[in-house]
């Protein structure tokens, strides 16, 4: 029976082809450029879900920076040694919400809706409790997240294609449950090589949402932009919060 209580089949089934077909739509530029500002050379820095290093490994070249990569996926891990023989980024297998290491960093973050692919409201506090044990006192959080378009939806459904090639089609079919905030997704791609099925649940979280939990963890929200150009937000597209320590909370 398929598991649909994680994003682990979907590693496994996609991790070889994520940086050409997934990864390949979200530039890394913006975003190494951007969080590189927010630390100064020599910082600890600490991305959780690392994955195939799309962002860690550009992040860390060259720039004075110490950079650890957890992720719970050994596909996504073996395909950034690949990357990576040089060792620049230091890696644990191990699961964002409860993985302990032994320093804090300067900066924690969390891209390309990592953070929705924890299956419930419990498990993302939990995380981002763990994201504030691992901070450094004046350290910061940056959590990218994706406002999700519910007017694409009808009756909680969508079915379409996203590629036709002549070597490739991929069908995404996704039932949205507005009660849960879950998207249960499945994307058909038809290859070469035969049919691959890439099976998906999400949590989304709202940004006011977002902030409440980051509270709850002892977080405030420091910053919020539309884009890693720092643009303004505006409550569609990308949505980017830094948090630091620090909430009103008792």
């Amino acid at each position: 029976m398929s598991d649909w209580s994680s994003s682990a089949q979907y590693l496994r089934n996609e991790a070889r082809h994520y940086d050409d077909e997934i990864g390949a739509g979200w530039p890394t530029g913006p975003a190494v450029r951007f969080l590189r500002d927010v630390v100064g050379a020599g910082s600890r820095v600490l991305e959780f879900g690392v994955g195939t290093g799309r962002i860690a490994l550009p992040l860390g070249s060259g720039s004075g920076l110490s950079v650890t990569g957890v992720d719970n996926s050994a596909d996504m891990l073996a395909v950034l040694g690949t990357k990576d023989p040089a060792g620049v980024i230091r890696t644990r297998h191990a699961d964002m919400v409860d993985v302990r290491l032994d320093e804090r960093f300067d900066l924690v973050y969390c891209v390309f809706n990592t953070i929705y692919a924890l299956p419930d409201q419990d498990t993302q506090v939990a995380f981002l409790r763990n994201a504030a044990r691992h901070l450094a006192d004046d350290g910061r959080l940056v959590l990218e997240t994706q406002m999700i378009g519910l007017s694409d939806f009808v009756n909680n459904k969508i079915i379409a294609p996203t590629q036709i090639r002549p070597d490739r089609t991929e069908l995404v079919m996704i039932l949205h449950d507005p009660a849960e905030q879950t998207l249960v997704r499945q994307t058909v791609n038809f290859r070469a090589d035969g049919v691959h099925l890439a099976p998906l649940r999400m949590r989304y979280v709202w940004p006011a949402e977002l902030d409440l939990m980051a509270r709850l963890a002892g977080l405030r929200r420091t910053g919020r932009f539309g884009g890693w150009s720092r643009e303004p937000f505006t409550g569609t597209g990308v949505c980017i919060s830094i948090y630091q320590h620090g909430s009103d909370l008792q």
